[in-house]
């Protein structure tokens, strides 16, 4: 991955249910188990079919060749989405990607990848939060 030198590098597991403070980027990821009938997510939550998701997840950098296919938007590499939605260069490591094996299951302020789209027949649900860290919180 190409580092503008703005942020670190960063790569942590978030078991699930759970929480990780990403101090590279001044976040805290939480990951809670949700029920089917709760409302519909918006940024900076998501709420994803956790069936196939192992007990953690990992959160990183984005990397040059991610591929992300989010619901409602074109699928395609993660860079070319950056570009067409005018996330500045110094802003695109600090969004958190979150991945499953090799499958991104969501970059925070993007909606859900189609892989990971809870839909009708969902048994489990789970939602991921992104959120700022507060100045005093550790």
């Amino acid at each position: 991955c190409e580092n503008t030198g703005l942020t670190e590098e960063y790569d942590y597991n978030l078991t699930i249910p759970g929480r990780v403070t990403v101090f590279e980027i001044g976040y805290a990821i939480k990951a809670r188990l949700a029920r089917p009938g709760d409302a519909k997510s918006k940024s900076p939550r998501v709420l994803v079919d956790g069936e196939s998701l192992g007990p953690c997840v990992r959160i990183r950098n984005w990397r040059n060749g991610d591929f992300y296919s989010p619901v409602g938007l074109p699928a395609g590499k993660l860079k070319k989405l950056f570009q067409d939605e005018r996330i500045p260069r110094r802003k695109r490591h600090q969004l958190p990607v979150l991945v499953s094996e090799s499958s991104i299951i969501w970059v925070a302020s993007f909606p859900v990848s189609r892989e990971f789209a809870v839909t009708k027949h969902s048994q489990r649900i789970i939602e991921f939060e992104a959120l700022p860290l507060i100045a005093n919180e550790s």
